[in-house]
């Protein structure tokens, strides 16, 4: 196996604490990707990316989310290439003297797309 990635519908994704996506009934994200370091590079990635998107919208699934770390830059040129674009932005925030704590700042398609993005694929 080269390469994973799972793809979740939207019942999951609202389970997740704390919740970083607000998605519909009708939208899913594709998380918890992993290539191979000897596969990167090689077009895996995207590719895996959009058959993932072709039986999400097989099933119903109008709208597919990803999220990176901004440091990934590698895992975002491989997002971008499969033809998903810049949705916009998620922080989480956890205050140093209020660890039990969060705070979820998302901003909807910054001028540069930069921080943690959060990628869709268009639908159409």
């Amino acid at each position: 196996m080269a390469h994973v990635s799972w793809l979740l519908p939207s019942s999951a994704v609202l389970r997740d604490t704390p919740i970083l996506l607000e998605v519909r009934e009708d939208e899913a994200e594709i998380t918890g990707c992993e290539t191979i370091s000897a596969f990167r590079g090689k077009g895996l990635y995207p590719y895996a990316i959009r058959r993932i998107v072709a039986v999400a919208r097989a099933s119903g699934i109008r709208r597919v989310y990803m999220k990176t770390r901004d440091s990934n830059e590698g895992s975002q040129r491989g997002i971008l290439k499969a033809g998903f674009e810049c949705a916009g932005s998620i922080r989480a925030i956890t205050p140093p003297l209020a660890p039990s704590r969060m705070f979820i700042l998302r901003n909807v398609k910054p001028p540069d797309c930069r921080g943690t993005p959060s990628l869709v694929r268009p639908s159409g």
